[in-house]
């Protein structure tokens, strides 16, 4: 009498094909290592020179707000451009894997995975724009370097932040400590994955709190009399 297999659940791991040789995924790794690191150090170069280009050409500041996003914003820009990029690579790496070994947990995690490289180039690219606008003498001044303008992309980046987290937790339960990753493979690195985009999106809230207190305390100060 045959044996009929039971059918594969969504939420299951595919299993890995054994006919791909393990030197492409050696290869795959390599090359993503190169690429980023590549990335990492023309960002590196980048930042070096900007930072030498705003001392340079110092703006004149004449607002408490400004003053205090001149101190503190142009840290967490930097500090956006290192994490999404290491996100940046975990995703582009997890794809590459799912796509060569057919491992993928669900077309669900795949999706969250996806999601998590968009936010990441979406944050990369983003931030930058901002740390040049905010190194810039005279775009500095531009409406879309205002403080409104900023809180705007900090509450879309966290939305899609808060999107990826959600979707990949639903399908794999990524942050459970019992039973993490429900046995899919490569779950280190999906955690390392979920981990970075909780980490942003904490960092994204407390961002926004302290652009709203900046805010109010722009529109309570007295205008000047003349």
């Amino acid at each position: 009498m045959p044996v009929i297999a039971p059918s594969q659940s969504s939420t299951h791991p595919e299993s890995i094909d054994a006919t791909n040789p393990p030197d492409t995924s050696a290869s795959i790794t390599g090359g993503i290592v190169v690429g980023i690191l590549a990335l990492s150090m023309a960002y590196s170069v980048a930042l070096y020179f900007l930072y030498r280009y705003a001392q340079r050409h110092p703006k004149a500041l004449n607002k408490v707000a400004s003053v205090n996003l001149q101190k503190y914003f142009p840290l967490i820009y930097v500090f956006f451009i290192a994490v999404n990029i290491a996100e940046m690579s975990d995703s582009m790496w997890l794809l590459a894997q799912y796509g060569h070994t057919r491992s993928s947990p669900s077309l669900g995690i795949r999706d969250g995975v996806r999601l998590s490289l968009f936010s990441a180039i979406w944050t990369l690219l983003s931030s930058t724009a901002y740390l040049i606008l905010w190194a810039h003498p005279t775009l500095s001044s531009h409406p879309i370097a205002s403080l409104g303008s900023q809180a705007i992309w900090m509450f879309c980046t966290w939305v899609f932040w808060v999107a990826c987290v959600a979707v990949m937790n639903q399908h794999l339960s990524l942050v459970q400590l019992d039973s993490p990753c429900a046995g899919a493979v490569y779950c280190g690195q999906l955690q390392a994955d979920i981990g970075i985009a909780i980490i942003e999106m904490l960092v994204l809230t407390i961002s926004m709190f302290f652009l709203a207190w900046l805010l109010w305390k722009n529109f309570k100060r007295p205008s000047p009399r003349f």
